[in-house]
């Protein structure tokens, strides 16, 4: 015998590979799924945070439109605002910012192209560059904690400078602008069309070719997870007529909405 295979081997062998195969694709969609999963929950908490914000600066604001740079300290001082505000750039809620990745993402929101000046980017990236300098003199090479991050933003300075930014120039700066600001500089990575596709694909599959909805039993299939409140608020992301069920089209406008324009609605 040695190492030669018998016939009924050799016939069993080829669906052992399929199998096997078929197992492995069945990981990789599951890690897939976990991941896109894990972005829509993401964006879902970060409208949520940001719906919050704009209540806090409307209240402290008194319902102005402009604010100036009283209005502005007032609200980078706000201890539930900081928290928010810290929340934004703390995504997978670790606690803690590397300053490293938090001054990189402030970075990117100034847009600024190192080989052509301009004075409003140069103007950013001074405003930057005084975050960074305040940032070293709170926490020096460690991590930026929650309490760090309410001194940093609340330090002498910040807001004014932060106004004459928005306000291009001005002593005044619309709550517009100011919340344009917290959505740019926190700004998350969005689903793209891959992932959305992706999603839909699998959606489709549980779904059938003879059904255009699913429920949460079909559903749970689809999530990787054994929590079942979890797997129950997900699900509720996408039922948007609470009819119990998730529709083709429920599936993919919710799916649009989390890959569009950021926004606090």
């Amino acid at each position: 015998m040695g190492d030669h295979l018998t016939e009924h081997q050799r016939n069993n062998f080829v669906p052992t590979l399929t199998h096997i195969e078929e197992k492995e694709d069945t990981k990789q969609e599951v890690i897939k799924v976990s991941n896109l999963i894990e972005k829509v929950e993401n964006q879902n908490k970060r409208k949520h945070t940001l719906a919050e914000i704009r209540e806090i600066v409307q209240h402290i604001s008194k319902g102005q439109s402009d604010l100036n740079a009283e209005n502005v300290q007032l609200i980078l001082a706000d201890k539930r605002f900081a928290q928010l505000f810290f929340n934004l750039f703390d995504e997978n809620c670790l606690g803690v910012l590397k300053q490293s990745s938090w001054e990189e993402k402030l970075k990117a929101w100034t847009e600024v192209n190192p080989l052509q000046k301009c004075q409003k980017g140069q103007i950013k990236l001074d405003f930057v560059d005084l975050l960074e300098s305040i940032t070293y003199l709170c926490c020096q090479d460690k991590d930026i904690t929650g309490e760090d991050f309410e001194k940093i933003i609340s330090s002498k300075g910040v807001s004014k400078k932060l106004v004459k930014l928005l306000g291009d120039g001005e002593n005044e700066c619309t709550m517009e602008k100011f919340m344009d600001f917290i959505m740019a500089a926190t700004k998350s990575c969005d689903l793209d069309n891959e992932s959305k596709e992706t999603l839909q694909a699998i959606f489709l599959k549980h779904a059938g070719n003879d059904k255009n909805e699913i429920g949460f039993s079909e559903f749970k299939k689809i999530i990787p997870s054994k929590d079942e409140f979890f797997v129950r608020r997900i699900f509720g992301l996408f039922d948007v007529d609470k009819s119990g069920t998730i529709s083709v089209t429920e599936f993919t406008e919710t799916l649009n909405q989390f890959s569009t324009d950021d926004d606090d609605s």
